[in-house]
């Protein structure tokens, strides 16, 4: 009858024992276990709900003691526990209760040792409905652990609404849970002793499973472990292991037994209160002043060899729980400006080609002001450099002067700001208008004398655009998005109809490019298959990196200079490398430069937050006194510094004196201190010359700036000259 009722009720703890007696029926030398009247005391009388429950009882010996040990009470008849009144709850039944304060003796001390405890009155602050403890009182761990397994076991025991799964989890080894009432009184008894009693019954067996009460034992005086009284491993009660005579105190456990005591679910190590705090202590976590703010310590290694003891405020857990979770919010901050600028344009919110100048300008900032500031700024360095891989440009520079000692750093330097002010100024400002305009300018007489051809300048122009892809994709933490790739294809349309440069010789030129990332894809296309076509070594290309880098490091050792010029090899392809007649770096070298490559991408990635104030690539403000603008170092020369204490002698001064660099003021206004001026920057013999031909373009470029979307319409791409 309680067996149907239960399969109604419950049926899943009568499957999980039918799976347990079908195992066990397989295990040699195994008996067959009858487990019919096991489960009938399980649900008899619906009182399965009612059963104690002891806290944690893989760990804590308390619950191998309460459970274990009520086998010897005598029975209660059934009729009586059904007439029995409901059993007042802890709260309520230990308010004001006097806990005596006695000594802090192990589990093992008995009553007699504390016949006059010092009593004292714990009032609760807390309403009745709250559970409540006192396990705070006891002042070492195993004691407060044992308390409180205790106290929750007893709510759960004295709860008519305890779920049955879980006492049945719980109370698994009591052999007499059906003895409620006879069980109340011994268990209350337990709960509500005094501060420092014993919380165990010392004539009741305890029960070792998985060792538990022997990892950490006491040792006495002789050296000799000291295991628990009166241990030995469970027969009667789980009703399975062969009874035999009672031997040493932990009774081995055969390998059949210990098999049959892990289908029963009680496989593994177990831990009772003391092996807990042995195991902790171990460590080196010192619990017997505080368990709310525990202390640690070092524990030396075995062989002596380990450092000093000192406490610290958190373990290796904590410490790779703050570093888990300070990477989760660097990957989240990271991406974070990258999905703001693909916001507009995903999931076909917008298409590509409605993409704005402004827009793209916005984009741009962002890449080389917060995102990729090293990439951007490396990418016009090799960009310089690789113009000096095609010889109608390494010979033009060679024949205009350019390209000596004395000339090369102010060329680098004016070409630097000149990009600048175009990549980070807005297309309809004054400084963009400018800055391209001074470009125009100085390429107009060699353009009209056929020595720049616009095959070159496309070059040029694409150049710019395929090493700001390359460095990015390669070097940086994260490669370019779709939008970011377009942004770029539009300003470079824009840079290059403002510099009067004609797209005819790319595919899609005369019907229109899609949007700005099909017109960047088609330029850097045709820019690598004309550096394959023209780019070929010849002695002004070899010249013009000697001038450019060797002239440049001089005043360095040897060796300095052939490290940067494998560097540099490094960074460019097998065309462009053999063209510059630059060296490629050794395998030792190479991995080397690699590793630090890859390092700095992982640093990034996980573990740098994202720039919070922006690079500005130029500066903002002209100089109050001179009305020019300022640059910033970029070279052992001083060019357009602006002489101060902090860049004459702050800590990047002096090191640069040091390499052998000069200092703003230096030679007097050889370096022109003052500032730089956009209409007349560049060669010395033009410094004053080209302002009306000037004035003229920069009209050009402003009506220009009235079509909003450069590819809205897939216009035509060729620049009219006309």
């Amino acid at each position: 009858m309680l067996q149907a009722t239960l399969h109604g009720t419950h049926p899943e703890l009568l499957g999980g024992c039918e799976r347990i007696l079908d195992r066990l029926k397989i295990i040699p030398g195994g008996n067959q276990v009858d487990i019919s009247n096991s489960v009938t005391r399980i649900a008899s009388s619906k009182q399965l709900t009612n059963y104690c429950s002891s806290a944690v009882p893989q760990n804590d010996r308390a619950s191998n003691f309460a459970a274990s040990g009520y086998q010897d009470i005598p029975d209660l008849a059934l009729s009586k526990f059904s007439a029995m009144r409901k059993s007042p709850n802890l709260s309520g039944d230990t308010e004001g209760m006097m806990l005596p304060a006695g000594s802090n003796s192990r589990e093992s001390c008995s009553n007699t040792e504390r016949k006059n405890p010092t009593s004292e009155t714990v009032d609760r602050s807390v309403g009745a409905q709250f559970t409540y403890t006192y396990s705070f009182l006891e002042t070492s761990f195993a004691r407060r652990l044992k308390r409180f397994s205790l106290e929750y076991a007893f709510q759960i025991f004295d709860d008519p609404h305890s779920d049955p799964h879980e006492v049945f989890r719980l109370f698994r080894l009591v052999p007499c849970f059906r003895e409620r009432a006879k069980m109340y009184p011994y268990f209350k008894e337990l709960v509500t002793s005094n501060r420092g009693h014993s919380l165990e019954i010392s004539s009741l067996p305890f029960y070792t499973i998985g060792g538990a009460g022997t990892h950490y034992a006491d040792i006495d005086d002789a050296g000799n472990p000291m295991y628990p009284p009166n241990s030995r491993v469970p027969r009667r009660i789980l009703g399975i292991l062969p009874m035999s005579t009672e031997g040493d105190p932990q009774n081995d456990i055969s390998q059949t037994q210990q098999a049959q005591l892990e289908l029963c679910g009680f496989g593994g190590d177990w831990f009772d209160c003391r092996d807990v705090e042995g195991y902790l202590k171990a460590r080196g976590v010192q619990l017997d002043e505080s368990t709310v703010c525990p202390s640690m310590r070092y524990v030396p290694s075995e062989n002596g060899l380990g450092r000093e003891s000192r406490n610290i405020t958190f373990d290796l857990e904590y410490f790779t729980e703050i570093i888990v979770g300070y990477m989760v919010v660097v990957k989240f901050r990271r991406y974070e400006r990258m999905a703001s600028i693909e916001v507009p344009f995903l999931h076909g919110r917008r298409e590509l080609s409605t993409m704005t100048t402004d827009e793209a300008h916005e984009i741009i900032s962002q890449l080389q002001e917060f995102e990729f500031p090293y990439a951007f700024g490396k990418a016009r360095k090799i960009a310089l450099l690789k113009a000096g891989a095609i010889p109608t440009m390494s010979k033009l520079f060679a024949v205009t002067g350019q390209n000596n000692k004395r000339n090369s750093g102010k060329r680098a330097v004016d070409t630097e700001i000149l990009l600048r002010e175009a990549q980070s100024k807005a297309r309809d400002s004054d400084r963009y208008q400018r800055a391209v305009a001074r470009m125009n300018y100085l390429h107009a007489r060699y353009r009209k004398a056929d020595k720049i051809t616009d095959d070159d300048l496309l070059h040029t122009l694409g150049d710019g655009l395929f090493e700001i892809v390359n460095v990015v994709n390669r070097e940086e933490w994260r490669a370019l998005s779709e939008v970011e790739l377009c942004a770029l294809g539009v300003f470079h349309k824009n840079l290059g109809e403002d510099m009067g440069i004609p797209f005819d010789k790319l595919a899609s030129c005369k019907k229109g490019w899609k949007n700005g990332l099909h017109f960047a894809n088609e330029l850097q296309d045709w820019t690598l298959r004309y550096e394959q076509e023209v780019a070929k070594p010849t002695a002004t290309n070899d010249q013009y990196v000697r001038v450019y880098v060797d002239s440049a490091l001089s005043s360095l050792p040897a060796f300095v200079c052939i490290a940067v010029r494998q560097m540099l090899g490094a960074s460019l392809d097998n065309v462009m490398r053999t063209s510059l007649c630059l060296e490629y770096p050794g395998p030792v070298y190479l991995t080397l430069l690699i590793s630090i490559r890859e390092a700095r991408k992982i640093f990034l990635r996980h573990f740098s937050l994202p720039r919070a104030g922006a690079l500005k690539l130029v500066s903002e403000l002209p100089n109050s006194e001179t009305g020019l603008y300022s640059f910033g170092r970029k070279t052992l020369q001083p060019w357009y510094m602006e002489p101060n204490f902090w860049s004459s002698w702050g800590p990047g001064a002096i090191l640069v004196r040091a390499l052998g660099g000069k200092v703003p003021g230096a030679r007097g206004d050889r370096y022109h201190p003052q500032g730089y001026d956009l209409m007349t920057i560049g060669p010395s013999p033009q410094k004053e010359k080209g302002q009306a031909e000037m004035m003229s373009d920069i009209e050009v470029i402003k009506s220009r700036t009235m079509a909003s979307c450069p590819f809205s319409h897939a216009k035509n791409g060729g620049f009219n000259t006309a």
